[in-house]
């Protein structure tokens, strides 16, 4: 079934949409019908995702920000061969 996949995917694009509360309940959701089906492995994937998204483990927007002006551009990796 790939109703809970589907749903792990729109949790994904409502959480980088900024819309943390509407993404953790489609996630309960998910996992709902993970258990409903017996699928272990995605109900997994969305519990650890829920841990990183929404847990103690969430970098917060302002660390995240500095961390990407920090980054190595991509056209001095482009441009080696």
């Amino acid at each position: 079934m790939y109703a809970p996949w589907v749903l792990h995917l729109r949790a994904y694009m409502y959480v980088l949409a900024g819309h943390e509360a509407l993404a953790n309940a489609i996630l309960n959701k998910a996992i709902m019908l993970c258990q409903q089906h017996g699928n272990k492995l995605e109900e997994s994937w969305i519990t650890q995702n829920q841990i990183w998204w929404f847990g103690v483990f969430r970098q917060s927007t302002s660390d995240w920000f500095s961390s990407t002006l920090t980054m190595p551009s991509w056209e001095g990796w482009t441009q080696r061969s």
